[in-house]
């Protein structure tokens, strides 16, 4: 199965979150990664995320998604707005920021 295949499959399981985006990265032979991005995540934990997703696709019953393990990324418009573009170390920022908040231990 290719890729469009897989991405028509994957995009109708999870229509009734009305995605704005839906990509799928076949990172090995069986594992997938698969980011949506939905309004409908407003308001929901990350794991309550996945696992709404995987429910989908295990009601779906679709064989052709039975021999893949999914990867997901799940995430609101606003949340994908506000991750760092690839080469950006926003990381760092946030490591100086807990660096100076932390304070010595006493003896």
């Amino acid at each position: 199965m290719d890729k469009n295949q897989l991405t028509t499959i994957i995009q109708t399981v999870f229509k009734t979150l009305t995605p704005e985006n839906v990509c799928i990265f076949k990172a090995e032979e069986d594992l997938l990664g698969v980011r949506v991005v939905s309004k409908a995540f407003q308001g929901i934990t990350f794991s309550d995320r996945f696992r709404q997703l995987g429910d989908l696709i295990q009601a779906q019953n679709a064989e052709e998604l039975a021999p893949f393990v999914f990867i997901f990324e799940a995430f609101t418009p606003e949340e994908l707005s506000r991750l760092p573009s690839d080469g950006e170390a926003s990381q760092n920022s946030s490591d100086k920021g807990m660096k100076q908040s932390a304070q010595p231990l006493e003896p």
